[in-house]
């Protein structure tokens, strides 16, 4: 009698695969299986491999003999050889990032192999990923409250696959912490410069109130600024990373406001931060206005309004504010004052107002429009202030026809 061995088919390395064997009677018919319920299998080279007795095979090396015997039996030893074994690389495990563990507020986690062109699979179930089962990672998995147990495992053509990494996540379920950090800076007459520090992680929304008192008593306005918000979303961000938000709806200038922000998630709100002010700018042209003019003038719109010329300069007040006159005096003006020749030049000399550039035009009719040009480069007024400024417009005296002269503002 004896046991016959299947030659079994190539096997990959640190892959397991079962033998089976038959018993024969010397007349070659096949016996009872219960004959092997005795039968043991072994390596006759220990450091190819291992082999269970029932004859789970796991290959690291080419084997050249398996040996399989019934020890109640005593039957005959059979052997077959060799087996070939396929050594392959093996794929590098998953990494999670951030690694597992408790954490305070929902988080992205991301897994990536070290194995280029890898596949990775994950499971939450406490299963065994494959190709077959699982979900085939693509991009970050949000991990939301409570625990998470993750299995990961990397696959790719022509390489054994890699060993299975756990990470597990524990997220416990509290409402967002308060935003920190909160500042308000206004920086125009129509908007103020908010930032401040999300200090519960990824998955945050914030509530912005605004108030014209610190008690927030009356109106208040309310702005979401969350993941709807994709310039501004604070969905992902990490722990004690920095937020920014400009808010201009509907603003007045030299005006005082008041802000508070709370965060918020699925699972509730968060307290409000503490409460910062700012106060916006004045207009350009108002603040001009309370410059020179007194509180009774500047509920005289005939007299400090933007149209009003109250000592008949040619100018409104909208335009001495752009030339930088002063309108309260009616010697603060924007004209040429003299024309003078010496020898072949003409020496131009007009009053107007620093800080600021002016140009010399010329013409050679008197029409105006597009029949001046410049004849000087920009002349920049440094002092503030009425000023007497010259210029020498080079040859102009010579016998040439009549030339008209004004005055320009530059930007």
């Amino acid at each position: 009698m004896g046991l016959t061995v299947p030659k079994p088919a190539v096997v990959q390395t640190n892959c397991t695969l079962q033998f089976s064997a038959k018993a024969y009677d010397q007349f070659g018919c096949e016996m009872d299986p219960a004959v092997l319920i005795n039968h043991a299998w072994s390596l006759n080279n220990p450091s190819a491999g291992t082999i269970t007795a029932d004859g789970f095979l796991t290959a690291s090396t080419n084997l050249c003999v398996c040996n399989a015997w019934d020890s109640m039996q005593n039957y005959n030893i059979n052997t077959y050889s060799p087996l070939t074994v396929t050594n392959l690389a093996v794929v590098a495990m998953p990494a999670f990032n951030p690694a597992g563990g408790s954490y305070s507020r929902s988080t992205n986690v991301t897994l990536a192999s070290a194995t280029g062109g890898a596949q990775i699979y994950y499971t939450t179930d406490g299963s065994i990923p494959a190709t077959t089962n699982g979900t085939l990672y693509s991009g970050p998995i949000p991990v939301c409250y409570g625990i998470t147990k993750f299995q990961a495992r990397a696959f790719k053509s022509g390489m054994a696959d890699s060993s299975v990494f756990p990470s597990n996540y524990n997220i416990p379920i509290t409402n967002a912490p308060a935003p920190g950090g909160l500042t308000a800076l206004a920086i125009a007459t129509n908007e103020i410069y908010l930032s401040w520090v999300n200090t519960g992680g990824g998955g945050i929304g914030f509530w912005i109130e605004r108030a014209t008192n610190g008690a927030f008593s009356g109106t208040i306005t309310t702005q979401f600024m969350g993941s709807v918000i994709t310039s501004y979303s604070a969905m992902g961000l990490a722990s004690n990373s920095a937020c920014y938000f400009a808010d201009s709806m509907g603003l007045s200038a030299n005006q005082t406001y008041y802000y508070r922000l709370r965060a918020g998630d699925h699972y509730g709100n968060s307290p409000v931060s503490s409460v910062v002010q700012a106060t916006t700018t004045v207009a350009p042209f108002t603040a001009w206005q309370g410059t020179y003019f007194t509180p009774s003038q500047l509920a005289d719109p005939t007299v400090s309004g933007p149209n009003a010329d109250p000592f008949g300069k040619g100018f409104g007040n909208s335009n001495q504010f752009l030339i930088g006159l002063n309108p309260t005096n009616p010697k603060s003006v924007f004209q040429v004052a003299t024309l003078q020749a010496t020898g072949a030049d003409i020496r131009v000399t007009w009053k107007a107002a620093g800080p600021r550039t002016n140009y010399v035009q010329v013409a050679t009719n008197g029409l105006g429009g597009s029949s001046f040009f410049d004849a000087s480069g920009p002349i920049f007024l440094s002092l503030p202030g009425d000023t007497l400024s010259t210029y020498t417009d080079v040859g102009a005296a010579t016998n040439r026809s009549a030339r008209f002269y004004r005055i320009r503002l530059g930007p």
